[in-house]
């Protein structure tokens, strides 16, 4: 019997410091996950899943646009949402973005959702 196994990677875009320990601003956090993302589907990870995170320790606050970009960049990774907040949005459009992602990404998507109280 074999087993296949298969190697994903989620984020919220973790914000992240430079050599001098500055915080990276948001914009270069999502450009290096996008370069991230494309090496991933060059070194064959087979998942890659982005969620939302509305802190400011957090760069993605969108993800099916994140997802988006990654799409136009990577060949054949699977694409996903790692978590989409449902509380702060009409689950329809979240739906709608990454069922449009999933068209780009070879019609293969998956999205996470979660309630929570803060």
């Amino acid at each position: 019997m074999t087993v296949h196994l298969e190697m994903g990677l989620h984020t919220f875009g973790d914000v992240t410091a430079d050599a001098n320990g500055v915080l990276l601003p948001h914009a270069v956090v999502i450009r290096n996950l996008f370069e991230q993302a494309a090496l991933a589907d060059e070194l064959g990870v087979d998942f890659i899943g982005v969620g939302e995170h509305h802190r400011a320790d957090f760069a993605v606050s969108a993800p099916e646009i994140v997802l988006a970009a990654i799409a136009s960049r990577t060949k054949r990774i699977r694409l996903g949402s790692a978590t989409t907040v449902l509380s702060s949005d009409d689950p329809s459009p979240p739906g709608g973005n990454i069922q449009c992602t999933a068209s780009r990404a070879g019609g293969v998507s998956t999205m996470a959702s979660a309630i929570s109280q803060v």
